[in-house]
């Protein structure tokens, strides 16, 4: 992506130059910990003359790996900052930052933010931006750079930029990530509760793990699946795989099919030996998972409407370093 972050704001609250200046700071200070330049996406800059400036809005938080909001009054009132917030979190799965995405900086106080009562009264995106973890940089606003004289808006400044180092390289890993997985779909929305259950099922240290998604048919199993193969992208160092099962008895059979993604090419005996096949691929996806950390492959089981081809007796997966679904 050509951007690492998107600066959402209310251009009242720029006024005096303080979110230019808050930018410039990031700036410097991510390429000194982050050992490279910081590419943010700032209106002020980005946009020229006679560019459509929605669209072009909208091309960055695309483009964009994190949104940067600099929460205020003038922010939560903004129509065009709510646009933004929710345009961004359209694309926030498919970019492996599910519920990461948003970095808030409180930067100007908002009446009755930390009061239990306040989701009560405030709007749904509202309410979904003050669940995030926020850093608090309101004196930056009073003060810019002389606030940085306080050690603790200098140690809040630090804690911004590792996270932003950390979620940056978690979106540049998920970006070069492996895989066949069919694409995020952008109209893909809610579900958070199942997918925090699948990826405490799946993930978060487990290796040969079989989660099984059942329902009726229809009900979105394999789309919820694809998305947390997206969202979790990053998990998955031997990348992400989607095996077509549906109608086969054989296990075997459907994963040998992979061998077209991962470019595997079988000799004329290989081609009449389905086992032979089998190991082929097994072998490969155990040689990328041990190529690159977090070294495990998630293996997709798409429309298995056969159980038994999951008996573990018909094949040899079990040593396998992989998260299964």
């Amino acid at each position: 992506m050509p951007y690492d972050i998107f600066i959402s704001y209310s251009r009242r609250d720029n006024e005096h130059g303080r979110i230019e200046q808050l930018v410039a700071r990031i700036e410097s200070d991510f390429a000194a910990f982050a050992g490279r330049p910081l590419v943010p996406f700032f209106d002020a800059s980005e946009i020229h003359g006679m560019d459509d400036w929605r669209h072009r809005i909208k091309q960055g938080l695309r483009e964009s790996r994190l949104l940067l909001v600099c929460l205020s009054p003038g922010y939560l009132q903004g129509e065009y900052c709510e646009w933004e917030f929710n345009e961004y979190l359209k694309h926030e799965i498919g970019r492996a930052y599910f519920g990461d995405g948003v970095a808030p900086i409180y930067f100007v106080q908002v009446p009755g933010w930390e009061d239990k009562g306040f989701e009560q009264q405030c709007g749904a995106w509202v309410a979904e931006l003050r669940r995030r973890q926020h850093f608090d940089l309101r004196p930056w606003f009073r003060a810019g750079e002389e606030s940085l004289r306080d050690d603790t808006v200098r140690e809040r400044m630090r804690q911004l930029n590792a996270q932003l180092k950390e979620r940056i390289t978690r979106g540049e890993r998920a970006e070069h990530s492996l895989g066949n997985v069919d694409a995020h779909n952008p109209r893909f929305i809610g579900r958070t509760t199942e997918l925090r259950r699948l990826r405490a099922t799946v993930a978060l240290g487990k290796v040969g793990v079989l989660t099984a998604v059942h329902g009726l048919g229809g009900v979105g199993k394999t789309a919820l699946a694809i998305e947390y193969a997206h969202a979790f992208a990053h998990e998955y160092g031997g990348g992400r795989w989607q095996v077509h099962c549906e109608g086969k008895e054989d296990l075997r059979a459907a994963i040998a099919e992979l061998a077209a993604p991962l470019a595997l090419e079988f000799d004329e005996n290989e081609k009449k030996n389905i086992d032979l096949q089998f190991q082929w691929v097994l072998a490969e996806l155990s040689r990328l998972a041990d190529a690159q950390e977090p070294h495990r492959c998630l293996l997709l089981l798409d429309n298995v409407d056969n159980p038994g081809s999951l008996n573990p007796r018909r094949h040899s997966a079990s040593h396998q370093e992989s998260g299964f679904m």
